[in-house]
């Protein structure tokens, strides 16, 4: 069916800085909370032995902290990327000290598998 890649946004190395690192992805979504599947139209040709399939996906991350970003991230730790540590204590601050809500984040991607030989 094809190759979906990695749901995380987390390539590259944190220590060095690269790739999702560098673009912040890595620190600001890392991992999907919730990754939802459905089939919004499939057809099968018995005289080739095929099947189209149509797929929506949808996605949801809660944008916030947690304790042990705090940890990873925060203004105690060793992580040193643009000096962000005490922006992320802060926002940790936020959310768990004043009651601020995370953001709740929703993706949806559709895509199409066409003439996938039926096995």
């Amino acid at each position: 069916m094809g190759d979906l890649g990695i749901l995380a946004f987390n390539e590259g190395s944190k220590f060095w800085g690269t790739e999702d690192f560098a673009t912040g992805l890595g620190l600001m979504i890392n991992g999907v909370q919730y990754a939802l599947i459905f089939a919004t139209g499939y057809f099968y040709n018995p005289m080739a032995g095929t099947y189209d399939l149509h797929l929506r996906f949808v996605f949801y991350d809660v944008f916030g902290l947690d304790d042990d970003d705090l940890d990873e991230y925060g203004a105690s730790s060793s992580f040193n990327v643009f000096n962000s540590q005490v922006g992320i204590t802060a926002w940790w601050q936020l959310q768990h000290q004043f009651a601020y809500a995370p953001l709740v984040t929703r993706a949806v991607v559709t895509r199409k598998f066409l003439n996938v030989p039926a096995v």
